[in-house]
């Protein structure tokens, strides 16, 4: 399988992610924050309403709210929990409220989620190189995706060693698992040991708090902006840039 080169793009522009909850319609409807990102300790009040409803084919597959900020004159959207900007799947293994999936103490279950392409890559599974009347899963796709799936866990080739270990860190795995997956495509670039370093550092990750670790390495990866998390008990919109515990927005 070559390597598929993918741009990262922006990765400096902050997004909100906030749980979605379905309602009594079974209709999923987000926990406004009280603040926007532009909002810093001792400067005006946020002034947001909503600006309009985005529907998503793809990604959560329901509609998104788009707030608006009168006072500093900026638009955002909430994105789900376990969701960011122009994704198509999830990023980590949780519902739309950020509650992981399954029973506490079984393994994750990563279906579902960005990694679809190395999970199938790592059991020697490649998706389509022809079908008659089209396929979603093409061997081309699998391959960029793959590509991404490496640089979010840190065994992509060309990552430096500083990276690795801050990767490693954000994940809360140990920086030899992504040693030796980086080694073992180097010996093997193919398709199947591709896909088999990224679910060796994916089984290693712990359940707890597994959104916001995948989160920052996405960030540090360079493949979007720094994640802000609405907390509604607290009343903060916390940055996951960093393990810090964020601002409180007025009140």
């Amino acid at each position: 399988m070559p390597s598929y080169v993918e741009p990262h793009g922006s990765a400096s522009r902050r997004f909100v992610i906030t749980p979605y909850n379905a309602d009594k319609d079974g209709v999923f409807q987000p926990e406004p924050p009280s603040c926007c990102p532009c909002w810093t300790s001792g400067g005006e009040g946020c002034d947001l309403v909503v600006s309009h409803v985005r529907d998503r084919k793809t990604g959560p597959c329901f509609p998104l709210t788009v707030l608006y900020c009168r006072v500093h004159e900026r638009g955002f959207t909430l994105y789900p929990l376990g969701h960011v900007p122009y994704g198509r799947q999830r990023v980590a293994p949780v519902g739309p409220d950020g509650r992981a999936n399954g029973q506490a103490g079984a393994p994750l279950d990563w279906r579902g989620t960005i990694f679809d392409a190395a999970l199938d890559a790592a059991t020697g599974h490649p998706w389509d190189r022809t079908c008659a009347g089209g396929s979603a899963w093409w061997w081309s796709t699998q391959g960029r995706l793959l590509s991404r799936c490496l640089d979010l866990v840190g065994v992509g080739p060309g990552q430096d060693l500083d990276l690795r270990h801050r990767l490693a860190a954000a994940l809360a795995v140990d920086t030899l698992v992504l040693l030796e997956g980086a080694a073992a495509i180097a010996t093997s670039p193919g398709y199947h040991s591709r896909g088999r370093a990224v679910v060796d550092v994916l089984s290693a990750i712990p359940r707890h708090d597994v959104m916001d670790r995948m989160l920052r390495a996405g960030h540090l990866a360079g493949r979007w902006g720094p994640p802000l998390r609405w907390e509604r008990e607290r009343g903060v919109l916390r940055s996951l840039e960093f393990s810090s515990s964020g601002t409180d927005p007025p009140r």
